[in-house]
Protein backbone atom coordinates (compact mmCIF):
# COMPACT_ATOMS: atom_id res chain seq x y z
CA UNK A 1 0.00 0.00 0.00
CA UNK A 2 1.10 3.35 -1.07
CA UNK A 3 1.72 6.67 1.17
CA UNK A 4 -1.25 8.54 0.18
CA UNK A 5 -3.48 5.15 0.40
CA UNK A 6 -2.25 4.28 3.96
CA UNK A 7 -2.74 7.90 5.23
CA UNK A 8 -6.30 7.30 3.65
CA UNK A 9 -6.92 4.21 5.05
CA UNK A 10 -5.97 5.11 8.67
CA UNK A 11 -7.61 8.40 8.63
CA UNK A 12 -10.95 7.07 7.32
CA UNK A 13 -11.09 4.17 10.40
CA UNK A 14 -10.63 7.12 12.59
CA UNK A 15 -13.16 9.01 11.50
CA UNK A 16 -15.03 5.62 11.65
CA UNK A 17 -14.56 4.91 15.19
CA UNK A 18 -14.83 8.73 16.47
CA UNK A 19 -18.55 8.72 14.61
CA UNK A 20 -17.28 11.41 12.70
CA UNK A 21 -18.40 9.33 9.21
CA UNK A 22 -21.87 9.06 11.29
CA UNK A 23 -22.78 12.18 11.67
CA UNK A 24 -21.84 13.12 8.41
CA UNK A 25 -23.64 10.63 6.98
CA UNK A 26 -26.75 12.17 8.69
CA UNK A 27 -26.27 15.54 8.11
CA UNK A 28 -26.02 15.30 4.55
CA UNK A 29 -28.93 12.57 3.92
CA UNK A 30 -30.84 15.35 5.23
CA UNK A 31 -30.17 17.26 2.42
CA UNK A 32 -30.06 16.03 -0.70
CA UNK A 33 -29.60 12.23 -2.80
CA UNK A 34 -26.96 9.78 -3.65
CA UNK A 35 -26.21 8.38 -6.45
CA UNK A 36 -23.47 5.59 -7.14
CA UNK A 37 -21.86 4.60 -10.20
CA UNK A 38 -20.05 1.32 -11.15
CA UNK A 39 -18.63 0.02 -14.20
CA UNK A 40 -17.02 -3.45 -13.39
CA UNK A 41 -17.73 -6.15 -10.52
CA UNK A 42 -15.50 -9.00 -10.28
CA UNK A 43 -14.22 -11.80 -7.75
CA UNK A 44 -10.88 -11.59 -8.46
CA UNK A 45 -8.44 -9.87 -10.88
CA UNK A 46 -6.13 -13.12 -10.66
CA UNK A 47 -8.92 -15.00 -13.19
CA UNK A 48 -9.40 -12.22 -15.63
CA UNK A 49 -7.55 -13.01 -19.22
CA UNK A 50 -7.12 -9.08 -19.74
CA UNK A 51 -6.19 -5.65 -18.33
CA UNK A 52 -8.94 -3.73 -15.98
CA UNK A 53 -7.98 -0.42 -15.32
CA UNK A 54 -8.20 -0.03 -11.46
CA UNK A 55 -10.51 2.84 -11.73
CA UNK A 56 -13.14 0.49 -13.33
CA UNK A 57 -13.78 -1.85 -10.89
CA UNK A 58 -15.16 -2.84 -7.56
CA UNK A 59 -14.50 -6.83 -6.19
CA UNK A 60 -17.78 -8.84 -4.63
CA UNK A 61 -16.97 -8.80 -1.44
CA UNK A 62 -17.06 -4.66 -1.16
CA UNK A 63 -19.74 -4.66 -3.75
CA UNK A 64 -21.86 -6.31 -1.23
CA UNK A 65 -20.13 -4.84 1.73
CA UNK A 66 -21.70 -1.59 -0.12
CA UNK A 67 -24.93 -2.97 -0.47
CA UNK A 68 -25.68 -3.97 2.93
CA UNK A 69 -24.10 -0.63 4.51
CA UNK A 70 -26.51 1.44 2.40
CA UNK A 71 -29.39 -0.43 2.63
CA UNK A 72 -29.15 0.41 6.22
CA UNK A 73 -28.75 3.67 5.83
CA UNK A 74 -30.94 4.65 2.92
CA UNK A 75 -34.06 4.52 1.17
CA UNK A 76 -32.33 3.15 -2.33
CA UNK A 77 -34.61 3.80 -4.98
CA UNK A 78 -34.78 3.49 -8.68
CA UNK A 79 -33.01 6.45 -10.39
CA UNK A 80 -36.26 6.82 -12.10
CA UNK A 81 -38.16 7.45 -9.22
CA UNK A 82 -35.53 10.11 -7.51
CA UNK A 83 -35.53 12.17 -11.00
CA UNK A 84 -39.26 11.95 -10.81
CA UNK A 85 -39.42 12.91 -7.26
CA UNK A 86 -36.63 15.98 -8.52
CA UNK A 87 -39.58 16.93 -11.25
CA UNK A 88 -42.10 16.77 -9.16
CA UNK A 89 -40.10 18.94 -6.60
CA UNK A 90 -40.82 16.02 -3.42
CA UNK A 91 -38.66 15.36 -1.18
CA UNK A 92 -35.14 13.38 -1.73
CA UNK A 93 -33.05 13.14 1.11
CA UNK A 94 -32.30 9.90 2.14
CA UNK A 95 -32.07 8.29 -1.22
CA UNK A 96 -29.97 6.35 -2.89
CA UNK A 97 -29.71 5.39 -6.20
CA UNK A 98 -26.90 2.73 -7.76
CA UNK A 99 -26.02 2.60 -11.15
CA UNK A 100 -23.66 1.07 -13.94
CA UNK A 101 -21.80 2.04 -16.86
CA UNK A 102 -21.25 0.10 -20.20
CA UNK A 103 -22.98 -2.77 -19.68
CA UNK A 104 -20.79 -5.47 -18.39
CA UNK A 105 -21.19 -8.98 -18.73
CA UNK A 106 -19.40 -9.58 -15.02
CA UNK A 107 -22.75 -7.23 -13.78
CA UNK A 108 -24.93 -9.72 -15.30
CA UNK A 109 -22.66 -11.87 -13.64
CA UNK A 110 -21.86 -11.57 -10.04
CA UNK A 111 -23.46 -8.01 -9.31
CA UNK A 112 -26.96 -8.89 -10.12
CA UNK A 113 -27.30 -11.91 -7.88
CA UNK A 114 -26.24 -9.37 -5.00
CA UNK A 115 -28.80 -6.93 -5.74
CA UNK A 116 -31.10 -10.02 -5.80
CA UNK A 117 -30.05 -10.93 -2.56
CA UNK A 118 -30.82 -7.85 -0.83
CA UNK A 119 -33.88 -6.71 -3.28
CA UNK A 120 -32.41 -3.11 -3.95
CA UNK A 121 -32.79 -1.60 -7.47
CA UNK A 122 -30.23 -0.52 -10.21
CA UNK A 123 -29.95 1.34 -13.88
CA UNK A 124 -27.78 -0.30 -15.93
CA UNK A 125 -26.64 2.18 -18.84
CA UNK A 126 -25.70 0.31 -22.02
CA UNK A 127 -23.47 1.18 -25.15
CA UNK A 128 -25.63 -0.68 -27.14
CA UNK A 129 -23.66 -1.07 -30.04
CA UNK A 130 -21.79 -3.59 -27.74
CA UNK A 131 -24.03 -5.41 -26.52
CA UNK A 132 -23.59 -9.49 -26.99
CA UNK A 133 -20.57 -8.82 -29.18
CA UNK A 134 -16.72 -9.42 -28.63
CA UNK A 135 -16.47 -5.91 -29.83
CA UNK A 136 -13.73 -3.98 -27.10
CA UNK A 137 -13.68 -0.92 -26.02
CA UNK A 138 -10.65 1.30 -27.01
CA UNK A 139 -9.11 1.35 -23.59
CA UNK A 140 -9.33 -2.61 -23.25
CA UNK A 141 -7.72 -2.92 -27.19
CA UNK A 142 -4.95 -0.56 -26.23
CA UNK A 143 -4.03 -2.71 -23.09
CA UNK A 144 -3.72 -5.61 -24.94
CA UNK A 145 -1.42 -4.32 -27.55
CA UNK A 146 0.80 -2.54 -24.95
CA UNK A 147 0.70 -4.66 -22.13
CA UNK A 148 4.05 -5.97 -23.14
CA UNK A 149 5.30 -2.98 -25.20
CA UNK A 150 8.11 -0.82 -23.64
CA UNK A 151 8.35 2.81 -23.39
CA UNK A 152 10.67 3.55 -26.38
CA UNK A 153 8.71 0.98 -28.24
CA UNK A 154 5.84 3.07 -27.88
CA UNK A 155 7.39 6.31 -28.50
CA UNK A 156 8.89 4.72 -31.84
CA UNK A 157 4.89 4.04 -33.18
CA UNK A 158 3.72 7.47 -31.67
CA UNK A 159 6.26 10.11 -31.21
CA UNK A 160 3.21 12.48 -30.00
CA UNK A 161 3.84 10.85 -26.70
CA UNK A 162 7.32 11.22 -26.11
CA UNK A 163 7.28 14.53 -24.36
CA UNK A 164 4.22 13.38 -22.03
CA UNK A 165 5.77 10.84 -20.98
CA UNK A 166 9.11 12.03 -20.52
CA UNK A 167 7.75 14.82 -18.52
CA UNK A 168 5.79 12.15 -15.94
CA UNK A 169 9.52 10.86 -15.92
CA UNK A 170 8.84 7.14 -17.63
CA UNK A 171 12.07 5.88 -18.75
CA UNK A 172 12.56 4.18 -22.29
CA UNK A 173 12.93 0.67 -21.17
CA UNK A 174 10.01 0.39 -18.13
CA UNK A 175 6.74 -1.16 -20.07
CA UNK A 176 3.48 1.74 -21.26
CA UNK A 177 1.99 3.03 -18.44
CA UNK A 178 -1.42 2.05 -19.61
CA UNK A 179 -3.43 3.96 -17.14
CA UNK A 180 -1.35 7.00 -18.37
CA UNK A 181 -1.31 6.39 -21.77
CA UNK A 182 -5.56 5.65 -21.53
CA UNK A 183 -6.25 8.83 -19.63
CA UNK A 184 -4.13 10.94 -22.50
CA UNK A 185 -5.59 9.35 -25.23
CA UNK A 186 -8.81 10.27 -23.95
CA UNK A 187 -8.02 14.03 -24.87
CA UNK A 188 -7.00 13.11 -28.86
CA UNK A 189 -9.93 13.60 -31.44
CA UNK A 190 -11.64 10.76 -32.36
CA UNK A 191 -9.49 10.18 -35.72
CA UNK A 192 -6.67 10.63 -34.39
CA UNK A 193 -7.14 7.59 -31.42
CA UNK A 194 -8.37 5.59 -34.05
CA UNK A 195 -5.69 5.88 -36.66
CA UNK A 196 -3.45 4.96 -33.41
CA UNK A 197 -5.36 1.47 -33.18
CA UNK A 198 -5.60 1.12 -36.54
CA UNK A 199 -1.34 1.19 -36.59
CA UNK A 200 -1.54 -1.34 -33.36
CA UNK A 201 -4.01 -3.84 -34.69
CA UNK A 202 -1.35 -3.96 -38.20
CA UNK A 203 1.27 -4.56 -36.09
CA UNK A 204 -0.40 -6.51 -33.11
CA UNK A 205 -3.06 -8.64 -35.14
CA UNK A 206 -6.39 -9.32 -33.81
CA UNK A 207 -6.63 -8.22 -29.63
CA UNK A 208 -8.04 -10.59 -27.02
CA UNK A 209 -11.18 -12.00 -28.37
CA UNK A 210 -13.46 -13.43 -25.53
CA UNK A 211 -17.48 -11.27 -24.85
CA UNK A 212 -16.98 -9.22 -21.85
CA UNK A 213 -20.54 -7.24 -22.16
CA UNK A 214 -23.85 -8.54 -21.25
CA UNK A 215 -26.18 -9.85 -24.55
CA UNK A 216 -29.80 -8.71 -25.27
CA UNK A 217 -31.34 -11.94 -23.51
CA UNK A 218 -28.86 -11.33 -20.17
CA UNK A 219 -30.30 -7.92 -19.96
CA UNK A 220 -33.98 -9.29 -20.72
CA UNK A 221 -33.22 -11.80 -17.39
CA UNK A 222 -32.18 -8.75 -15.34
CA UNK A 223 -35.11 -6.46 -16.16
CA UNK A 224 -37.34 -9.47 -15.97
CA UNK A 225 -36.84 -9.35 -11.86
CA UNK A 226 -38.64 -5.90 -11.68
CA UNK A 227 -35.21 -4.59 -10.12
CA UNK A 228 -33.02 -3.53 -13.19
CA UNK A 229 -34.11 -0.49 -15.80
CA UNK A 230 -31.86 0.32 -18.60
CA UNK A 231 -30.51 3.65 -20.00
CA UNK A 232 -28.38 4.77 -23.18
CA UNK A 233 -24.59 5.29 -23.34
CA UNK A 234 -24.68 5.94 -26.53
CA UNK A 235 -24.32 3.39 -29.25
CA UNK A 236 -20.74 2.97 -29.59
CA UNK A 237 -19.60 4.72 -26.30
CA UNK A 238 -18.52 8.01 -28.22
CA UNK A 239 -17.29 10.94 -26.29
CA UNK A 240 -19.56 13.79 -27.07
CA UNK A 241 -17.17 16.38 -26.94
CA UNK A 242 -15.02 14.68 -29.47
CA UNK A 243 -18.01 14.18 -32.13
CA UNK A 244 -19.84 16.02 -34.94
CA UNK A 245 -23.62 17.31 -34.32
CA UNK A 246 -24.97 14.92 -36.57
CA UNK A 247 -23.41 11.88 -35.25
CA UNK A 248 -23.89 12.97 -31.52
CA UNK A 249 -27.59 12.60 -32.75
CA UNK A 250 -27.30 9.32 -34.63
CA UNK A 251 -25.51 7.98 -31.41
CA UNK A 252 -28.37 9.29 -29.10
CA UNK A 253 -30.67 8.55 -31.30
CA UNK A 254 -30.29 4.63 -31.62
CA UNK A 255 -29.25 3.90 -28.53
CA UNK A 256 -32.81 4.38 -27.26
CA UNK A 257 -33.96 2.51 -30.66
CA UNK A 258 -31.78 0.01 -29.74
CA UNK A 259 -33.30 -0.64 -26.18
CA UNK A 260 -36.91 0.04 -27.16
CA UNK A 261 -36.37 -2.79 -30.00
CA UNK A 262 -34.65 -5.01 -27.35
CA UNK A 263 -36.04 -4.56 -24.24
CA UNK A 264 -39.40 -3.17 -25.13
CA UNK A 265 -39.22 -0.01 -23.37
CA UNK A 266 -38.94 3.51 -23.66
CA UNK A 267 -35.81 5.24 -21.66
CA UNK A 268 -35.49 8.90 -21.34
CA UNK A 269 -32.12 7.88 -19.14
CA UNK A 270 -29.08 8.73 -20.08
CA UNK A 271 -24.97 8.75 -19.02
CA UNK A 272 -22.69 10.77 -20.43
CA UNK A 273 -19.62 8.70 -21.90
CA UNK A 274 -16.49 9.06 -19.65
CA UNK A 275 -18.25 12.33 -18.23
CA UNK A 276 -17.77 14.53 -21.34
CA UNK A 277 -20.17 17.09 -22.56
CA UNK A 278 -20.82 20.82 -23.40
CA UNK A 279 -24.12 22.87 -22.43
CA UNK A 280 -25.07 22.22 -26.16
CA UNK A 281 -25.57 18.16 -25.34
CA UNK A 282 -28.12 19.04 -22.96
CA UNK A 283 -30.44 20.62 -25.88
CA UNK A 284 -29.74 17.49 -28.44
CA UNK A 285 -30.45 15.34 -25.33
CA UNK A 286 -33.92 16.94 -25.19
CA UNK A 287 -34.41 16.76 -28.97
CA UNK A 288 -33.82 12.78 -28.33
CA UNK A 289 -36.27 12.39 -26.04
CA UNK A 290 -34.17 12.04 -22.76
CA UNK A 291 -35.39 13.64 -19.56
CA UNK A 292 -32.20 13.52 -17.67
CA UNK A 293 -28.79 12.51 -17.44
CA UNK A 294 -25.83 11.49 -15.10
CA UNK A 295 -22.61 12.61 -14.71
CA UNK A 296 -19.28 11.77 -13.28
CA UNK A 297 -18.55 14.97 -11.34
CA UNK A 298 -18.61 13.79 -7.91
CA UNK A 299 -21.14 15.02 -5.23
CA UNK A 300 -24.43 14.52 -3.98
CA UNK A 301 -27.79 15.30 -5.80
CA UNK A 302 -30.08 18.36 -4.88
CA UNK A 303 -33.53 19.66 -5.52
CA UNK A 304 -32.25 22.45 -7.19
CA UNK A 305 -29.76 20.33 -9.53
CA UNK A 306 -30.63 20.29 -13.15
CA UNK A 307 -31.49 16.64 -14.50
CA UNK A 308 -29.48 16.50 -17.60
CA UNK A 309 -26.38 17.02 -14.91
CA UNK A 310 -27.21 14.72 -11.99
CA UNK A 311 -23.47 14.34 -10.25
CA UNK A 312 -22.71 11.13 -9.10
CA UNK A 313 -19.78 9.54 -6.85
CA UNK A 314 -17.66 6.69 -8.34
CA UNK A 315 -17.02 3.56 -6.96
CA UNK A 316 -13.99 1.32 -7.14
CA UNK A 317 -11.80 -1.06 -5.34
CA UNK A 318 -8.91 1.36 -4.28
CA UNK A 319 -11.28 3.85 -2.67
CA UNK A 320 -13.97 1.55 -1.25
CA UNK A 321 -12.78 -1.91 0.23
CA UNK A 322 -13.23 -1.22 3.86
CA UNK A 323 -16.80 0.60 4.76
CA UNK A 324 -14.61 3.42 6.22
CA UNK A 325 -13.48 4.02 3.49
CA UNK A 326 -16.59 3.91 1.39
CA UNK A 327 -17.95 6.03 3.77
CA UNK A 328 -15.24 8.77 3.77
CA UNK A 329 -15.46 8.50 -0.21
CA UNK A 330 -19.57 9.59 0.04
CA UNK A 331 -18.88 12.69 2.61
CA UNK A 332 -14.64 13.80 2.52
CA UNK A 333 -12.95 15.65 0.03
CA UNK A 334 -9.95 14.09 -1.11
CA UNK A 335 -11.13 9.94 -0.44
Amino acid sequence: MGFKRSVKYHAAALFHETGVLKRLCRAAAANGALVLAYHRVLPSLADEKHYVQPGMRVSVDSFEKHLDCLRTRFNVIPLAELLRRLCDGKDISGCCCLTFDDGWLDNYRYAFAILEKYHLPATVFLATGFVGSERLFWPDELAFFLARVTVAELVRKTPELAEPLKRSGHRPHRTVPLDEVIELLKTWPQDNRERFLAVLRRDGGTAFSERLLMSWDEARSMQASGLVDFGSHTQNHVLLDQASAPEVERELEQSRRDIHDQLGVETDLFAYPNGNYTPAHLSALTRAGYRAAVTTRKGWVSCRDNPYEISRICMHEDVSHTIPLFLSRLHLRGF
